[in-house]
């Protein structure tokens, strides 16, 4: 199951970002880390933040709808190398309920809309806005 969210979500996610790691086991919660691809300007690096969370928001609602839904939730974290650091730190953290996961069409063209369909999200400050 993680392998399979973890192909999709790549095959989605395509330029903005790479998925790093997975970890899905049924009936459990199923987390997704990626890093964020810099892009030309500040702003087009927050929008591939936020495009990357719809994208592999939709592979994990496709893997799980054909495994049979059996998940409590879903985290991501996403991180990017600030200036000035030598690691890339955590930038985004989200957690949707199943419920909400479930619910949500996670669409490209709503990628503003990205942290607020979250139930729960740690935006870190250069990533906000």
């Amino acid at each position: 199951l993680a392998e399979r969210i973890r192909q999709a979500a790549q095959d989605r996610l395509g330029p903005v970002g790479t998925v790093t790691a997975v970890d899905a086991e049924p009936g459990g919660t199923v987390t997704v880390e990626w890093e964020i691809t810099e892009a030309a300007t500040t702003g087009l690096t927050k929008n591939n933040a936020r495009l990357g969370v719809m994208r592999i928001m939709t592979a994990v609602k496709q893997v799980e709808a054909g495994a049979g839904d059996d998940y409590q939730g879903v985290r991501l974290i996403g991180r990017y190398r600030l200036p000035g650091s030598t690691e890339p730190a955590i930038v985004v953290r989200l957690r949707f309920s199943r419920s909400t996961v479930q619910q949500t069409e996670f669409s490209d063209l709503r990628y503003l809309e990205a942290y607020e369909l979250a139930d729960a999200a740690v935006i870190h400050p250069a990533f906000r806005g």
